[in-house]
């Protein structure tokens, strides 16, 4: 009976247990919870403030300036007749009204600053690029770009370099920068040429099909010459009439003489063009196509600087004095989680050694 009553006593002691008894099993325990913080703490500690620091270094570019623009714009303008219109039969195609400009004149869109700029962040923000690069030179760095202001497309960015070597990060990063405009350069020298390649066959191939046309156009010129004068010849027409207004389909009041005169013009053109002065207009687009035109320079810049790479202006040891407070909390909810699991193992013992009196 006497048992029972303790069993009962004990639960209700268990039952009854609050902040207060916490309280006094965490300050009993005071020591052990302490020894987890500062282990916590020096751990975390040691880990970030042993480790090499980490230096940052940036700098503040926008689109290509006013001289490198220029550049650009006036070979582009060099090739602009090239591209400016297509003539197919009646219709011509004025690539100011079309709704879709860079696709008739897809040279044209080099001109706009914007997207070489594009070019530019593009090839900064490769992976292989920046693995290259570091490849070369036998170090490690982390590149990266981002943007000034929350409105996108933005006109200027932020790039920046994250190193162990403090006295490198600057020129580390201007070098790259460096690189990776001579890449964007050449990737549009490429598509410049390979854009030019392109219409080249284009106009070679408009001009076989319009001089086919022209010989079939001659060559149906003088088949109906030839009528015209079998015509006036049976009608011994020899001079001119005076035939004006006339709407027949054979002109025979012209003689037969002038007739057989045209037909041996017609025979001896060699000039296409003559007969379809389109032929001039293409003949002239490829002429600007293939004449030498200046070459865009290797020192051309697809971007421009508004802040240069600087020194670095801020040593970052990874949150260091972060990652200590937080180190010496997990201490301290480790040293109060085992204090209150060796309360409770405790407890238990003592309530089993009653239990068997």
């Amino acid at each position: 009976m006497e048992k029972s009553k303790d069993c009962a006593s004990l639960r209700t002691k268990s039952d009854e247990m609050g902040l207060i008894d916490l309280l006094f099993i965490a300050w009993k325990a005071k020591w052990i919870i302490a020894i987890f913080v500062a282990l916590g703490g020096a751990f975390s500690g040691y880990s970030t403030f042993s480790s090499i620091p980490t230096w940052t270094s940036k700098a503040v570019v926008t689109s290509a300036a006013f001289n490198d623009r220029e550049q650009l714009s006036e070979i582009i303008k060099s090739y602009q007749s090239a591209f400016e219109t297509a003539q197919h039969g009646n219709i011509k195609i004025d690539i100011s009204k079309s709704l879709d400009p860079y696709q008739t004149n897809p040279i044209a869109r080099y001109e706009d600053s914007s997207l070489l700029f594009e070019i530019f962040l593009s090839n900064f923000n490769s992976s292989e690029n920046k693995s290259n690069f570091l490849k070369e030179r036998g170090t490690s760095a982390n590149f990266e770009s981002h943007p000034v202001g929350k409105n996108l497309p933005a006109k200027n960015y932020i790039l920046t370099i994250k190193t162990k070597d403090k006295d490198s990060a600057p020129h580390l990063l201007n070098e790259y920068i460096e690189t990776i405009n001579k890449e964007s350069v050449n990737l549009v020298k490429r598509e410049l040429s390979s854009i030019i390649k392109v219409r080249r066959t284009e106009l070679l191939t408009l001009l076989e099909s319009q001089e086919n046309f022209a010989k079939l156009k001659r060559q149906h010129m003088i088949k109906k010459l030839e009528l015209e004068y079998n015509i006036a010849k049976r009608a011994k027409i020899e001079r001119p009439l005076d035939i004006s207004n006339t709407t027949d389909f054979f002109n025979v009041g012209q003689g037969y003489e002038i007739i057989n005169s045209k037909i041996s013009a017609f025979n001896d053109v060699k000039d296409l063009s003559i007969i379809d002065p389109r032929i001039i207009k293409i003949k002239s687009k490829l002429t600007t196509l293939e004449r030498k035109v200046p070459q865009i320079s290797d020192e051309v810049n697809v971007y421009s600087y508004i802040d240069r790479p600087i020194n670095p202006s801020m040593k970052i040891k990874d949150r260091g004095p972060i990652k200590v407070v937080v180190g010496m909390f997990l201490g301290l909810i480790f040293g109060l989680f085992f204090s209150f699991i060796g309360f409770v193992i405790l407890d238990a013992k003592e309530k089993h050694k009653l239990l068997k009196k």
